[in-house]
């Protein structure tokens, strides 16, 4: 009996010391990856706090044009996303022709779990943009090696308006831009470790990107470039080979099915056509539209009131820093900047583009915020007085333009014009004489200005609903 307690007693002991020697190897992995450890999962929580608060009801869209309402579909959901829940629905009894079926499972999954809602058709959207914040972190830290950098470009997506309302939504673009970042980082760690279980990885998740919606396509070709890029032509063949082989399986089976829908083969033809019809004609231009000022998930435009155009001023503060810190750190930000570069042209050449596609980049557009807006504190005066003329004074303009006045419109506000001098004039003024000699420090008027726009940003989007009225400002119709 003592024997047997013995040979125990030593089999524990043996155990424990061989537990001890492996955590010894995975100490210093630990250690170096403990601030991913720590701040993914709050950055993600963050995200999906912002994304799943109130997911059923907003944003609301009243019933008439061009909101289009949520008929046929459970209340709350805009025309095109009762669309896509009809379509989930379906499956696998009919399955879709025109769209890809991942993130359409997802869909009827969510529901078949959680019944049929707004919320639970919305739920792999919200999801989708969540994860997209930890992917942020881990390309801005790779590239950047900060993970102060990484934290705020990060924050900076999960605040930013524009995906804030479209990772609220039944947009098939979600799914999209979280296989895309997936595919940059992937492609990121192949280049370090040429490991082609890596680039077999990203091939993986550029396919799934086309299998989310056909825009996806341009994950395919993003990856294809990057690999052109880093001179592995080999690999790229090889990509485009491997890509090609389920995204034609696709094609074949959309194409097999219109065949049976439209009971014959020139109406199955014409509807293919349309599916990918190369240079939309009318399209080109309103991408680029999209990219500066706001529209409803209609693509419907604005309508430009009071004479104020409403900028998309989110889009316009990345634009910059992607300018800025391109100029400063070009290897570092070339992956990001092709990436974009990729999507927009392929957008191009082949679809056009409605406002929600932009879904896709917004990532890759805050991904740039954290090491630039670090590294602003050092813009030159000039770089400063670029800022302040091209994006703070029409923010603030704007924002001061829209406040409620009790004053009819011939008199004269002073006590809006008073507030114009503090929050435009005095920045302005500092940042002109920031180019000349007279100011000794001149990195503090570069840190103010910088500090004042994001200000702005918040202060315009959430608290007096300036830039997105049509989102946070709009009274529930009675049913």
């Amino acid at each position: 009996m003592t024997s047997k307690i013995q040979r125990i007693f030593h089999k524990t002991i043996g155990t424990i010391t061989k537990i001890k020697r492996r955590l010894k190897i995975f100490k210093p992995t630990i250690r170096r990856n403990l601030k991913e450890i720590i701040i993914t999962p709050l950055l993600f929580l963050t995200a999906l706090a912002t994304r799943t608060y109130m997911l059923d009801k907003f944003p609301y869209f009243p019933k008439e044009w061009p909101y289009l309402g949520d008929k046929p579909g459970p209340p709350g959901l805009y025309g095109d996303e009762a669309f896509y829940l009809s379509l989930a629905k379906r499956i696998p009894e009919r399955l879709p022709a025109y769209q890809p079926w991942l993130q359409l499972i997802l869909i009827k999954l969510s529901i078949l779990t959680l019944g049929e809602s707004a919320f639970s058709a919305r739920l792999p959207s919200a999801i989708f943009g969540s994860l997209n914040t930890i992917l942020i972190y881990l390309i801005v830290r790779k590239l950047y090696k900060d993970w102060k950098a990484a934290t705020i470009s990060a924050l900076f997506y999960i605040a930013m308006t524009p995906a804030l309302i479209y990772n609220r939504m039944v947009f098939l673009e979600n799914g999209v831009s979280f296989f895309l970042l997936l595919t940059l980082y992937t492609a990121l760690k192949y280049d370090e470790t040429n490991n082609d279980n890596w680039l077999l990885a990203s091939i993986t998740s550029s396919v799934l990107a086309t299998y989310c919606k056909i825009n996806g396509l341009a994950t395919v070709v993003y990856l294809i470039i990057h690999l052109l890029q880093r001179n592995k032509k080999k690999k790229a063949l090889a990509a485009a080979f491997l890509a090609s082989i389920p995204i034609l399986a696709f094609i074949i089976t959309s194409y097999a099915l219109r065949i049976e829908y439209f009971q014959g083969m020139e109406k199955a033809t014409k509807s293919f056509r349309r599916q990918w019809w190369i240079g939309l004609i009318g399209k080109e231009m309103s991408l680029y539209q999209y990219m500066i000022i706001p529209s409803l998930p209609s693509g419907v435009l604005l309508q430009l009131i009071s004479g104020y155009i409403p900028l998309e001023y989110w889009y316009l503060f990345t634009y910059f820093t992607i300018i800025y810190i391109y100029i400063h750190k070009p290897k570092e930000t070339q992956p990001i900047a092709t990436a974009i570069i990729s999507f927009l042209a392929t957008m191009i050449m082949v679809w056009g583009a409605g406002s929600y596609y932009l879904t896709i980049i917004q990532p890759l557009l805050a991904a740039t915020t954290g090491p630039a807006i670090l590294g602003m504190k050092k813009m030159t005066p000039i770089q400063t007085l670029l800022l302040t003329l091209l994006i703070y004074t029409p923010l603030i303009t704007t924002i001061i333009a829209t406040l409620p006045s009790e004053r009819p419109k011939i008199s004269i506000d002073y006590q809006r014009y008073q507030l114009k001098i503090i929050l435009l004039g005095i920045p302005l003024l500092i940042n002109i004489l920031n180019t000349t000699p007279i100011i000794k420090k001149k990195h503090i008027p570069a840190i103010i200005t910088t500090t004042l726009t994001l200000i702005a940003l918040i202060t315009g989007s959430y608290i007096t609903n300036t830039l997105y009225p049509h989102y946070f400002n709009v009274i529930p119709q009675k049913p």
